[in-house]
């Protein structure tokens, strides 16, 4: 490496994480404005770009704590084929929205979503299922399906009622679709 030279910052954030060392704020928002560049030319919109390349720098991190890098390939290289990976699901996912049902009947679905989940909630998910089916995420990694659970419950507990999937959104600061696949994903490991 050129002593004059810059770290890339995917270098430098997976280098930290490889240390021990949580990423600063700043190290993510420097990997977050490469992914911003990179996925520019992908046709996403402005939400799905933020959505990718935040779940893209949820992965990298996880890899990198899990010692899933292969320490002699650039980790810019593996993040690169993460996020177009995601991007292209997040174009597929939205053209087939597009193309099944018009917004008004979507959003009704949606709400669908939510009430059939506190219906799994209500019917046979013990607190101890519900705990159960959490560190499962968590040892898998799957630290988002956590964190909009336990904004769920949480406003649950709070308010009495379920919560929309846009209210967690909004308390989690994400879309509504990253909360949706969450609580599909979780829902199946719910399951008996």
């Amino acid at each position: 490496m050129d002593p004059q030279r810059e770290p890339e910052p995917v270098e430098t954030l997976v280098a930290r994480v490889r240390g021990g060392r949580a990423p600063s704020q700043d190290d993510v928002q420097a990997v977050v404005g490469v992914l911003r560049q990179w996925l520019a030319r992908r046709g996403l919109q402005s939400e799905e770009v933020e959505e990718v390349a935040a779940d893209a720098v949820l992965r990298l991190i996880t890899a990198a704590e899990a010692e899933r890098l292969d320490p002699a390939r650039p980790a810019g290289a593996w993040l690169r084929v993460v996020a177009d990976h995601l991007a292209l699901d997040a174009l597929q996912q939205r053209r087939r929205r597009g193309q099944t049902v018009a917004y008004d009947e979507q959003a009704h679905d949606l709400a669908g979503d939510d009430d059939r989940v506190a219906a799994l909630f209500d019917e046979w998910a013990a607190a101890d299922d519900v705990a159960r089916a959490l560190r499962r995420a968590g040892d898998a990694g799957q630290h988002e399906i956590v964190r909009a659970i336990a904004t769920w419950l949480d406003l649950a507990a709070a308010d009495g009622e379920a919560p929309s999937s846009r209210r967690v959104a909004e308390r989690m600061g994400v879309s509504h679709m990253t909360v949706q696949r969450a609580l599909r994903a979780f829902r199946e490991l719910l399951r008996p």
